[in-house]
């Protein structure tokens, strides 16, 4: 979850934390767990280890404060790591990725950030993790970077807009059908 100065501005952070309880709602009925991570500034935080606790979860959220600069490649690296770590306990586990983002990334380690993060979304592409991007991207003029994102990472793209008409559990219902992608 980006949680950047750019998160936080115009109310977009209350719609962003109120879309991720809701898919915590439906995380909680399939009994799936769920684990947190959250980039700002210079790094990405593990904010909560993979979980079934819906309320600990929701805690977390409402603690998480936002500001600074956005280092999306280190979020997505971090969620990697998070993502292998459940599937070296359980082999059996089928992982989902939800980027919730706006796609600005504007810190990296050396290189342009946004590019960092588009290979870092590219290596999560070719390892077949299944994704979902959230792109929080409002106003008439628009980059478009979860879209590329998306692409890189082989993920399907909602936006804010689809989540408040569809609501979020259609919204991503549409994944996980017989085209919902398979770990490697």
């Amino acid at each position: 979850m980006d949680a950047s100065a750019s998160m936080g501005a115009n109310r977009r952070m209350g719609e962003v934390k109120a879309a991720i309880l809701s898919m915590l709602g439906v995380s909680y009925q399939k009994r799936d767990q769920v684990a947190l991570i959250a980039f700002r500034k210079t790094q990405a935080e593990l904010l909560l280890g993979f979980t079934r606790s819906v309320d600990l979860a929701r805690k977390r959220l409402a603690e998480l404060p936002t500001g600074g600069t956005t280092p999306l490649a280190a979020g997505l690296e971090l969620a990697w790591k998070t993502l292998a770590g459940l599937k070296l306990k359980d082999k059996d586990a089928r992982p989902t990725l939800v980027l919730v983002s706006d796609g600005r990334a504007s810190a990296g380690l050396g290189k342009a950030p946004f590019q960092e993060a588009l290979e870092a979304a590219e290596r999560l592409g070719r390892r077949k993790i299944n994704a979902i991007i959230i792109d929080t991207e409002s106003g008439f003029l628009r980059f478009k970077l979860c879209e590329k994102l998306g692409e890189k990472m082989g993920g399907i793209v909602i936006t804010m807009e689809e989540l408040r008409s569809e609501g979020i559990v259609e919204a991503v219902s549409a994944f996980g059908g017989p085209e919902r992608r398979i770990w490697r």
